[in-house]
């Protein structure tokens, strides 16, 4: 499995971005995370942060021709989804095949693991 390189320096950008925001962790899911991007896929973001944003807070831009979609999880609730069967069918195998980008304390690292 490989990541477009196009679609990875356009994810390590916004990660850096993230990150200088106060994300504590950024880690790439998805199609593009498991090398099974088309033509048509987002690049799918989820930034660690300490504080929950509120429910449901995601953010889409476009960045050099990717539509990146971007969400703000604290620890607490991607661990809860990894408990809710409802979710887990989704966020389980999606931690465990995330590219973490960017990591300085090592959580998103820990996360994947408990996946």
């Amino acid at each position: 499995m490989s990541v477009d390189p196009n679609a990875l320096r356009v994810a390590r950008r916004v990660a850096r971005e993230a990150m200088a925001n106060g994300a504590e962790a950024v880690v790439l899911t998805g199609s593009h995370a498991i090398g099974r991007a088309t033509a048509h896929s987002d690049i799918d973001l989820i930034a660690i942060v300490r504080q929950d944003p509120g429910a449901g807070w995601q953010g889409y831009s476009s960045r050099s021709g990717f539509l990146v979609s971007a969400d703000c999880r604290t620890p607490v609730r991607v661990r809860a989804a990894f408990r809710d069967p409802a979710k887990a069918v989704n966020y389980v195998p999606g931690w465990r095949d995330a590219v973490i980008l960017a990591d300085p304390s090592g959580i998103a690292a820990r996360l994947q693991a408990e996946a």
